[in-house]
């Protein structure tokens, strides 16, 4: 008998949970969520929207990084008003880096390119990474651990 590569498992996805005990969430996209949203994006919470569910929104430059769109093979993208599930603070995320990363270093999301980068700011970031990236685009495995403005 012949056997085959399992073909599901040969690359990481971006967005993917890489460990069993991560902490996952359904929120709702906003009302005005634009671009639909993919796995690897960064969002936070919209915090005048409301819904039956927590609503995120689009971060921009400087925003507050609170959870990661988790990849899903039955759907690539998210309109406005979907609901999906998140990778919140404790999980471990396949990431598309912005450029070269060393394991351990601080990253906070890049809504410009859609990839993590790394950051000195250790008042707002979205985790830290558990892999070196070498180039832009190398996928990396992140710790979500999200430190915001207003926390001490």
């Amino acid at each position: 008998m012949a056997f085959q590569l399992n073909q599901f498992r040969i690359t990481n996805q971006i967005g993917e949970v890489m460990d069993s005990n991560g902490c996952t969430l359904a929120f709702r996209l906003s009302s005005t969520y634009t671009p639909a949203a993919k796995a690897g994006d960064v969002v936070k919470f919209a915090p005048t929207e409301v819904g039956d569910l927590p609503v995120v929104a689009v971060p921009g430059q400087g925003d507050p990084n609170m959870a990661v769109v988790l990849f899903n093979a039955k759907k690539a993208t998210y309109a406005a008003l979907d609901v999906t599930e998140f990778g919140v603070s404790s999980s471990i995320i396949t990431m598309a880096a912005a450029g070269a990363l060393n394991r351990g270093q601080l990253v906070s999301w890049d809504p410009t390119r859609g990839q993590i980068q790394a950051t000195a700011n250790t008042n707002n970031y979205l985790g830290y990474t558990l892999d070196i990236a070498v180039n832009a685009g190398d996928i990396v495995r992140v710790h979500i651990s999200p430190k915001l403005n207003n926390q001490n």
